[in-house]
């Protein structure tokens, strides 16, 4: 346990609760100060508060302190007892004080603490569970993005294939060997399938540049030359097959 605040005299609070350190203070004013300098756990405050009780408790919900409130009222007025309740104080204590009173509700108060605190880590815990969620919706959401785009891709190509009957078709592995080809691309290269099946991209194209399979995934489109035939090498798909489109281009 902490440090409890009596605002206004009443000696009986720091008798009965003589194992909670106390800090006995005058009023309003004397509380703002020591407020800045301790963090009291519980807040007592009676009608002999200078400045008046509810205003302690009201510049305590003001300034965003959760500690639990307690008035200790020696008058009976409803009136009284109607402005602490509308200022949100935790209890309300009639005088004379009962040891056994006393330590009930500092006990209820300290208990109240407990399950503020046990909901704030809580809630602390959900915001943390919710970042992690808008991350990996982020991850998500861009997996999205790429396999849209890699669909678009593939359905342009797949158009091209279908459209163009001049294309031809090259199924190449992760190295870039050529697996197989359609009679298409035979038809541009003049080559037999068995002079093609094994090969690499560069055995076969030539160019100013090297021509391997990473600069194609990279630029997805490239120009070479097949045969003496000018083509454009363009990548269809790259999941489980890596597909290439070579058409021919026309002077």
């Amino acid at each position: 346990m902490g440090v409890i605040a009596v605002v206004g005299e009443c000696s009986e609070i720091a008798r009965y609760i003589a194992e909670i350190p106390i800090v006995s203070l005058e009023g309003i004013d004397d509380f703002k100060v020591a407020v800045l300098e301790n963090e009291f756990d519980v807040v007592f405050v009676t009608d002999k508060c200078k400045g008046g009780g509810i205003e302690v408790v009201r510049f305590m919900r003001e300034m965003g302190h959760l500690s639990p409130v307690i008035a200790v009222m020696d008058s009976r007025d409803i009136g009284i007892a109607r402005e602490y309740l509308r200022a949100s104080v935790f209890e309300i204590l009639l005088s004379p004080l009962s040891p056994e009173v006393v330590k009930d509700s500092v006990k209820r108060a300290y208990d109240h603490l407990r399950a503020m605190e046990f909901k704030r880590r809580e809630l602390l815990r959900c915001c943390v569970k919710i970042k992690e969620l808008e991350r990996e919706k982020e991850m998500l959401d861009l997996e999205f993005a790429l396999l849209k785009k890699k669909l678009v891709k593939r359905d342009e190509c797949i158009k091209k294939m279908l459209e163009g009957y001049c294309s031809g078709i090259v199924l190449v592995d992760d190295d870039g060997q050529v697996v197989d080809v359609d009679p298409h691309f035979l038809r541009i290269s003049t080559m037999e399938k068995e002079d093609v099946i094994g090969k690499y991209l560069n055995d076969i194209f030539s160019s100013t540049t090297e021509i391997n399979l990473d600069e194609i995934l990279k630029r997805e489109k490239v120009e070479a030359d097949l045969r003496g035939i000018p083509v454009e090498i363009e990548i269809c798909m790259a999941e489980d097959s890596i597909i290439l489109v070579v058409n021919p281009l026309h002077p």
